[in-house]
């Protein structure tokens, strides 16, 4: 049920978005899926279904939560690469348990 209501949104998002140009970013489509997403909650209980949290901004390593999957840094002044000695970075939306 959960792997369904993702997929309707992110058709929902790919059939009704109109981009307008170049001042929409990725932002915008991060909060357009997650009020989406959270007007489901007839569909799912979030508040009380353990196997259903609703994170933004899900770090991919962050030292005092024991959350350590991948760290980058900028090599050439545009794009970061995966680093051992690098930062974290940020999933938009992560869904289920905190592990």
């Amino acid at each position: 049920m959960l792997k369904q209501t993702i997929l309707e949104i992110i058709d929902d998002i790919s059939k009704n978005v109109k981009y307008p140009g170049n001042f929409l970013n990725e932002r915008y489509l991060h909060h357009y899926f997650s009020s989406k997403f959270l007007a489901k909650k007839d569909c799912l209980d979030l508040k009380t279904d353990e196997n259903y949290f609703f994170h933004t901004e899900w770090p991919t390593f962050k030292k005092k939560t024991s959350i350590k999957y991948r760290r980058y840094k900028k090599r050439d002044d545009k794009h970061y690469y995966p680093d051992e000695n690098g930062r974290g970075g940020f999933i938009d939306i992560a869904i289920g348990d905190y592990d």
